[in-house]
């Protein structure tokens, strides 16, 4: 079959072949993925990763978060009162605390609330061990508070000592 297309002679030719089957063509998904795989690999050593971290469980409890046993009170301030204490101490009470560590940086303070927070640390370690460090300064009320602690330990450049009273008064005379 010719035909003209300006001025050309053009032969067309209708062949319709039948499809034949390649064994190549069986592997080609995976061509793709390799090729694939070796143009991104980062991207895809990245997306692997992230699979394997979200799918197990690396040995933490069922919420994905470790929990933990042992609970830390900084006593780092001056002793005025013991609320803020006591609150801290009552959220060591919870069943999954194993014990308190209470790290200690002060010289002391009032004398009520140094006995409150001694009497409790003495309930407390009744129950579950406690363990006082020392950072800087255990002086007064502060050292008064700890002395129920299990053991004390402090830092080799600490300053330790003396259970006294801080006493603030007022002076009006002239």
């Amino acid at each position: 079959m010719q035909n003209q297309v300006n001025g050309l002679d053009v032969l067309k030719y209708n062949i319709k072949r039948k499809p034949r089957f390649r064994l190549r063509d069986l592997f080609k998904p995976v061509k793709v993925l390799f090729d694939f795989v070796q143009h991104y690999f980062k991207t895809t050593v990245l997306f692997v990763v992230i699979i394997f971290v979200s799918t197990t469980n690396l040995g933490l409890d069922t919420q994905g978060v470790k929990k933990a046993n042992v609970y830390r009170i900084d006593l780092n301030y001056p002793i005025i009162d013991s609320e803020g204490f006591l609150k801290q101490l009552e959220k060591a009470k919870a069943d999954h605390i194993k014990g308190l560590f209470l790290v200690i940086d002060s010289p002391g303070g009032a004398v009520a609330p140094s006995v409150e927070m001694m009497m409790a640390i003495k309930q407390y370690s009744k129950h579950k061990p406690v363990l006082v460090y020392v950072k800087n300064l255990l002086a007064s009320g502060s050292y008064y508070a700890s002395i129920w602690a299990q053991k004390i330990i402090a830092n080799k450049a600490a300053l330790i000592g003396s259970i006294g009273v801080i006493y603030q008064g007022v002076n009006a005379e002239e």
